[in-house]
């Protein structure tokens, strides 16, 4: 079953902004490998403040990280259409 993870910092996802990303990424799962949406799993995790550091720096800014687990058996082709895909960063722009 195909598992996404939000994880944020610094910034409130309300419930309408998060069924657009769960929405909009259940919609570019489905272009990218053409399974069935209904077994698209997202979830959200907000991290406690000061639970995020960079560099060895604690992140004050907005953050929103996306991990995204596919099952085996997928193409080479597929799978390299994930990390980089322009889709994605659209959903997630909030």
């Amino acid at each position: 079953m195909p598992t996404y993870t939000v994880k944020s910092s610094n910034i409130k996802l309300d419930n309408k902004k998060k069924k657009k990303i769960a929405e909009g990424i259940t919609e570019v799962h489905k272009k990218v490998t053409g399974a069935n949406s209904y077994f698209v799993q997202v979830h959200f995790e907000k991290n406690k403040i000061n639970n995020h550091y960079m560099g060895g720096k604690t992140v004050k800014d907005k953050q929103v990280f996306l991990h995204g687990q596919i099952r085996g058996g997928r193409t080479a082709a597929v799978k390299k259409k994930f990390p980089y895909s322009y889709q994605f960063h659209q959903v997630l722009i909030i």
